[in-house]
């Protein structure tokens, strides 16, 4: 029997007996508040430059003002950390070096910051000075960190390049040519055992790699993309090429057009981020946060580039809603990962069907769940999981979320309906953006009469 002539049977039932279960819902206004959720958002840097001499690590790791540094960051929840080690370019990191990075490592744990962890060789646009000669010694230094990245996977974000390029940027490097760069990527998603997302510089280099690694287990899924040239030409600062439409130049760029469009359709799911670039004029947030969407953008660097954020945060949103007069860099800054808007919810049958709507750049990027929250008025509380794949809830889009409802055969008290979304590896809460939403978002009551 299909669910509907389920549904129509037990409202044939319940109509006999004399009583009705109607739903009466929320008033489900969107707020412009901040969610603060995991995954997403403003990011510094906190660059470390390691060398080690007669077993003694340098700089010494101050725990103290490292916590004072992280306790100044204004609320921000993302950290890049950058860790130099070109002083290693001809032989192996010590173990001395790697206890030092765990220990940074775990300061800004401590302080409840996720990692966006960028290893290279050059942080002063010098790479070809700095960087092995040889490529194995690369991977060994991979292989050498592999254990630290798995150990501290749950609070990182994303891995940020292959350690080669002028700022760990992957340009300007002997290392980059296509069946190199996917050695590299290879051999780091090796080292890290799959556990974490690992970002390259363009759509090209991605296409590149995945044409050569098309065959390995759970690459395609963790392999994603950073833009650290954003808005700062027609390409991005090389990031797309220069000629119109998906005739590829040398090294395999499509035009902006295209290219953008390729990560619309390609990078859901995944955290993607960078850097916003004011050149040669700033770019207004209305325009910027088009195309963040359609990039699934979930983090940006705070601090660069300062006369871009400074543009936004002169700039008024003018658009009716919640978000009139709001700034446009608070604009930007909230819709930075999913948020979530219950917009309707009605009762058909024994279910309910819920309209949700994503206001953010961009969906979650890792498995999260999805619950109905059932509160007896008078006491008592249950939770149903429902068969939702929130990880497709994409930013901009609109879903239909049918949730079953567990009626009981004879009237009973009043029972309000909420929705709850929790990420299922630590069962972080992700807040919706509806007006007065905390842990979950309240759809309204079933009540018989």
């Amino acid at each position: 029997m299909t669910q509907r002539r389920v549904d129509a049977a037990a409202g044939r039932r319940l109509r006999r007996r004399g009583w009705k279960m109607r739903f009466y819902k929320e008033d489900y206004a969107e707020s412009a508040e901040p969610l603060a959720n995991p995954d997403c958002g403003w990011y510094r840097i906190y660059p470390f430059e390691l060398k080690e001499a007669a077993g003694t690590v340098f700089p010494p790791l101050d725990v103290r003002a490292l916590a004072g540094s992280l306790e100044e960051s204004g609320g921000e929840r993302l950290a890049l950390v950058q860790f130099h080690i070109g002083f290693f370019r001809e032989k192996e990191l010590t173990a001395g070096i790697l206890r030092h990075m765990e220990q940074i490592l775990a300061c800004f744990h401590a302080a409840g910051k996720q990692v966006i962890l960028r290893i290279a060789y050059d942080l002063e646009g010098k790479g070809l000075a700095r960087e092995p000669e040889s490529e194995e010694l690369i991977h060994r230094h991979m292989e050498q960190v592999g254990p630290l990245i798995r150990a501290c996977a749950p609070y990182i974000l994303t891995l940020q390049g292959v350690f080669v390029g002028n700022w760990g940027e992957m340009h300007g490097s002997r290392h980059l040519s296509g069946p190199a760069l996917a050695r590299l990527v290879l051999s780091l998603h090796r080292a890290a055992g799959g556990s974490c997302f690992l970002a390259v510089r363009t759509p090209a280099q991605w296409r590149g790699v995945m044409a050569r690694l098309a065959g390995e287990p759970g690459l395609e899924e963790k392999l994603t993309l950073f833009n650290d040239g954003l808005f700062g030409s027609d390409t991005d600062l090389g990031t797309y090429g220069a000629r119109c439409g998906k005739r590829a130049d040398e090294a395999g760029r499509w035009g902006r057009g295209e290219e953008v469009e390729w990560q619309s359709r390609t990078m859901g799911g995944k955290p993607v981020g960078g850097e916003a670039v004011a050149a040669p004029a700033p770019v207004g947030c209305m325009r910027a946060a088009a195309e963040l969407e359609k990039l699934h953008a979930c983090y940006l660097n705070s601090a660069h580039h300062k006369k871009q954020l400074d543009f936004w945060k002169r700039e008024t949103v003018d658009i009716p809603g919640c978000w009139q007069g709001i700034n446009g860099y608070d604009y930007i800054g909230r819709r930075l990962g999913p948020r979530f808007v219950v917009r309707d919810a009605k009762k058909a049958g024994r279910s309910l069907r819920v309209v949700i709507q994503n206001q953010g750049f961009s969906g979650v990027c890792r498995d999260t769940d999805c619950f109905l929250v059932m509160e007896r008025e008078g006491g008592g509380a249950q939770e149903l999981r429902l068969d939702a794949d929130v990880r497709a809830w994409h930013g901009g889009r609109t879903v239909k979320l049918v949730v079953p409802l567990p009626l009981e055969d004879k009237p009973g008290a009043p029972v309000c309906l909420s929705l709850a979304l929790r990420r299922g590896q630590d069962g972080q809460t992700i807040r919706f953006a509806n007006r007065g939403a905390a842990g979950s978002v309240r759809l309204g009551w079933l009540k018989s009469n």
